[in-house]
């Protein structure tokens, strides 16, 4: 099982994801939007670049990221393309 399931949507204009839907334990606000400063490495890793990864935060240092302050410790994240383009990307939170 799932703890939280995130839909976002990557605006590279002004470098922050922001949420759309979250649903789950501890849910972001869907009026939150996060700069890239305040993502994990591996998000801004991915993000931008509409891949598919598996994130796993254990392996980052310290505090200063959302996913990191919230209790995750992996997590699924997918981008919904069309044409090439992202629409938005699905993001699956591992329980803790």
């Amino acid at each position: 099982p799932h703890r939280r399931v995130l839909i976002s949507r990557w605006d590279a204009a002004q470098h922050q994801i922001a949420a759309l839907a979250s649903k789950g334990e501890d849910p972001m606000p869907t009026d939150a939007a996060l700069g890239f400063d305040q993502v994990s490495p591996l998000t801004r890793g991915a993000v931008p670049r509409g891949r598919t990864v598996l994130l796993d935060f254990d392996l980052e240092p310290g505090p200063g990221h959302y996913a990191g302050e919230h209790y995750s410790h992996l997590a699924l994240h997918v981008p919904l393309l069309y044409h090439g383009r992202i629409l938005c990307n699905l993001s699956l939170y591992d329980p803790p």
